[in-house]
């Protein structure tokens, strides 16, 4: 708001010094650029709020508390412009709001932005007040919640390495004996088959 409120204080000073020679409207990009950048980060930070501080069965109600704030924000915006000119056109000496009319030349929109940039840093301070006595949920109790809960047909999705290998050794079998099993039996009868033909090519060359 700070820099919107500067960008308009160089608007307004060169559209009355000069009409014909407005500045760029490239100016206009470093106060989107700022809003859009803090926009992305608070975005982010709430849905991953909701999303771990929410009880497991209420996460995807919860996100849609992230959607809901800014609909609120910019429902309220409006009456809130309608409140601060109400209330700047008892005050100011010319008995006109700071958002009076439609010519940009004629109102005091820069005051509006240098007031929001003080609401903004009131707010932030209310943040921090909230933020430190506010205590996250531990980390474990989510994971674990997670993998009680994310289940198909009563089977958990996280599971050890080590139970799926006595899973499959124990459940894979043909006729109740398992393949690794089967398979050790295979090599020994390989084994022995080996030895016993040997030992009659042994006493076939004897005799």
């Amino acid at each position: 708001m700070a820099v919107a409120a500067l960008v308009e204080v160089k608007r307004k000073h060169q559209s009355l010094k000069n009409p014909l020679k407005p500045i760029s409207l490239f100016w206009l990009s470093f106060q989107y650029g700022i809003f859009g950048i803090a926009d992305m980060f608070t975005l982010v930070g709430l849905l991953e709020f909701f999303y771990k501080e929410a009880p497991s069965g209420m996460r995807s109600l919860s996100t849609s508390f992230t959607w809901i704030s800014l609909s609120f924000g910019y429902f309220l915006n409006s009456i809130f412009v309608d409140i601060i000119n109400a209330m700047t056109t008892r005050i100011t000496p010319s008995k006109q709001g700071w958002l009076h009319g439609q010519i940009l030349d004629q109102n005091n929109l820069n005051l509006f932005y240098w007031f929001l940039a003080i609401l903004s840093v009131l707010n932030f301070f209310n943040y921090l007040y909230w933020a430190t006595w506010y205590k996250y949920k531990p980390e474990d109790t989510n994971v674990a919640t997670m993998a009680k809960s994310t289940s198909i047909s009563g089977v958990p999705f996280l599971k050890t390495p080590e139970e799926d290998v006595s899973k499959a050794t124990n459940e894979t079998s043909i006729n109740g004996v398992p393949f690794l099993k089967m398979a050790e039996e295979d090599v020994s009868k390989d084994t022995n088959g080996e030895s016993t033909t040997e030992h009659t090519e042994e006493t076939d060359r004897k005799n």
